[in-house]
């Protein structure tokens, strides 16, 4: 089963399973380019950066693999599942996962980083949502957080009286989310 989004780059389609495996798919022909395994079942999407495919899995790790060939290239380990996807900007990735706080990760090196990571007091089952000024995490908690990406402090933080188990959506000046009661939520991102 495919839970997550896929990502596309090009004209490859990657995508992750409830096989533990990590697909790339030629999108013209349909055709497999490659698959590299994991340790846990995938439900979020890829997210795809410098040709790179890094992947959150049930088994507790964000893996970095080749885009080109599917080689694993590192992976790290948060305390909890990872649901969602990774959030990806310059030699940085975030991550959230069931545990409660949203991971931030150097990229840049041959081997991941812990920057910092970020208390929801919920389990992060959602993408976050990155941008050059804020990190946006969502949480069962009913709380989303706007977060420093450079320094994981709080900017701001948003309550609502219900769980939020989808990722936020980030457009020019607002931020969009949905809660388990049925609300759609339009704030200023700023």
């Amino acid at each position: 089963s495919v839970f997550g989004t896929p990502a596309t780059v090009g004209q490859t389609v990657y995508v992750g399973s409830s096989d533990q495996r990590v697909y790339a798919i030629d999108s013209e022909t349909g055709n497999e380019r490659w698959s590299s395994g994991t340790n846990g079942i995938i439900t979020g999407g890829p997210a795809v950066a410098d040709g790179v495919v890094y992947v959150g899995a049930r088994d507790n790790h964000v893996y970095a693999l080749d885009a080109q060939g599917g080689d694993s290239l590192w992976r790290y380990d948060v305390n909890e599942a990872i649901q969602g996807s990774p959030a990806v900007t310059e030699e940085m990735l975030f991550v959230g996962s069931n545990d409660g706080y949203l991971y931030a990760v150097g990229t840049g090196g041959d081997e991941p980083a812990g920057v910092w990571r970020f208390q929801t007091k919920g389990s992060v089952t959602a993408s976050p949502a990155a941008t050059g000024n804020h990190v946006f995490a969502a949480s069962t908690s009913g709380n989303v957080f706007a977060i420093g990406p450079q320094n994981g402090e709080t900017v701001w933080r948003f309550e609502v009286d219900s769980e939020i188990r989808g990722g936020p959506t980030v457009s020019e000046n607002w931020l969009y989310f949905g809660t388990t009661d049925g609300t759609v939520y339009a704030i200023s991102s700023a």
